[in-house]
């Protein structure tokens, strides 16, 4: 074990995306869009804030899945940075503008950045506590082609 390394790890329809930290706490998330035979209606209004679902209902397709997806991911990577569990998950409240980045709005301390992806058909989100650092995103090579890496520093 090396001492301060932090990491965390998520994958979604072949992609893998790394985090990794020499110290901080950090949380990612990466979440292929495809089509779903549920309800994203009834599964926000389960799972998010009551402002986010509502803002989700208020969609049409695909502006409804994207955003879905994009305030899932953003509350995945917190809880993973945090270690709280994915009940927690209508406890915090993201704001997802349609033309902005998502914001974290109650934790303090903590800052949370999107993962611009080169597929549309992906979201993705790395959370880190503190905000004196920033993402780097590479998306690795031979053998590697659907794997991504995210440091945070």
């Amino acid at each position: 074990m090396v001492e301060g390394l932090e990491f965390n790890l998520a994958h979604s329809g072949g992609w893998v995306l790394f985090g990794v930290s020499s110290d901080r706490a950090v949380g990612v998330d990466i979440e292929r869009m495809q089509a779903m035979e549920t309800d994203l209606d009834r599964l926000s209004s389960r799972t998010f804030t009551k402002a986010e679902a509502q803002v989700v209902r208020s969609l049409a397709e695909p502006l409804k899945s994207r955003t879905f997806f994009r305030i899932w991911t953003c509350k995945e990577a917190y809880l993973k940075a945090t270690g709280d569990g994915l009940g927690k998950m209508k406890s915090l409240d993201v704001l997802c503008p349609i033309d902005q980045a998502a914001q974290l709005v109650n934790p303090q301390g903590w800052d949370l950045q999107e993962l611009l992806l080169e597929e549309e058909t992906l979201v993705g989100a790395v959370c880190a506590v503190g905000v004196d650092w920033r993402s780097r995103f590479w998306r690795l090579g031979a053998g590697f082609e659907s794997a991504s890496l995210v440091v945070g520093c």
